[in-house]
């Protein structure tokens, strides 16, 4: 049985092959769609990571630091920094900006102090900067020694980092607090949030603490509902490929139709053709899912943002290719059913 249904690839071999190409670019695009959801995740914890902190201390009742624009007052750092178990707590900027040099983009400015808690991590060229000095992410486009204009200010870049961006691959621009004061808040002694080293086991009035990980969870909360959408269409990618699938294998077992009646006429059990197609079926989903592999590599550097591919996304990938593969057997299985042995005595 399993020998008449690889000789029936071989036989209708042009048919399989346009359905592992169609079914092969279904799959390319759930697995790219699988890093775009990934990357916007990403980023933000790559933007918490790097600065490190065991808490984020932000007003009550306004949302995070990340993607909140609620500013507390920079005074009450000293009020924070003495709060029972924290170690050490730094006042920080976190802000979207528009960034016109040396290409207009969207971006987002980051105030810290540096070599205090928030100085950013893995940085080539310096860290300690000077007033009117910035790091900037690659995705910027300004190299170390070129500028970066935001607002109107103008920063020389002396280091660069990579993977730091937030909202959507926006580069993050890293300055001194002032700076980011004087540029985004018109020199306002206010903050967005204080990172703290260890966790504040109380806080005073009005504030809150969040762990890095609700801190990660508000930067990407203004794409939660892209991530939801592309989730969403990523699942009916999977439903397109079964279809894809599914009609081959239907288109087949129609041909087969007098096959399935001799088969069953000579004793061949009705489990044993059912085998047979759904060995089919997967084969054609599997090599499909191989071949997507190759289709998301030539694809993924024509995509504007970096995509970060989660660790489970190739073996999900295969998983679910051999399920598409069985749901898809059940459109051929459904036609073998109905066939009757005594089909195989008709005439012509």
């Amino acid at each position: 049985m399993w020998r008449n249904s690889v000789r029936d690839l071989m036989w209708r071999r042009r048919r399989f092959i346009v359905a592992i190409v169609g079914t092969s670019l279904v799959f390319a695009m759930s697995l790219l769609l699988s890093g775009l959801s990934n990357a916007f995740r990403a980023e933000v914890h790559a933007t918490v990571d790097t600065v490190g902190a065991d808490a984020w201390v932000v007003r009550s009742g306004g949302g995070g630091p990340l993607a909140s624009v609620n500013y507390l007052p920079a005074a009450d750092l000293g009020e924070i920094a003495h709060l029972p178990a924290v170690r050490e707590a730094e006042p920080m900027i976190f802000v979207p900006a528009a960034i016109t040099r040396p290409h207009a983009t969207e971006g987002n400015i980051v105030g810290f102090e540096p070599g205090a808690l928030g100085t950013p991590r893995d940085v080539t060229g310096r860290s300690d900067l000077r007033p009117g000095e910035a790091i900037a992410d690659v995705s910027a486009g300004a190299p170390i020694g070129g500028t970066v204009t935001v607002q109107g200010h103008t920063f020389r870049v002396v280091g660069t980092v990579r993977g730091m961006t937030l909202i959507g691959g926006n580069p993050d621009v890293f300055v001194r607090l002032e700076d980011a004061q004087a540029t985004m808040i018109f020199g306002a002694p206010l903050v967005s949030t204080f990172a703290t080293r260890g966790v504040p086991t109380k806080v005073p009035h009005g504030f809150q603490a969040m762990s890095p990980d609700e801190a990660a969870l508000d930067g990407l909360r203004p794409l939660s509902k892209a991530v939801r959408t592309i989730d969403f269409t990523r699942s009916v990618l999977w439903v397109v490929a079964a279809l894809i699938v599914g009609v081959v294998i239907y288109l087949s077992a129609l041909e087969r139709t007098r096959d399935f009646a001799v088969m069953k006429a000579t004793g061949v059990s009705t489990r044993h053709i059912f085998g047979g197609l759904a060995l089919q079926s997967v084969v054609v989903s599997v090599v499909a899912a191989v071949l997507a592999l190759g289709v998301a590599k030539l694809l993924t550097p024509l995509f504007p943002m970096r995509l970060v591919m989660p660790v489970n996304a190739y073996p999900l990938l295969f998983a679910i290719a051999v399920v598409v593969g069985l749901l898809a057997s059940g459109f051929g299985i459904r036609r073998a059913a109905t066939v009757q042995p005594a089909l195989a005595f008709a005439g012509p």
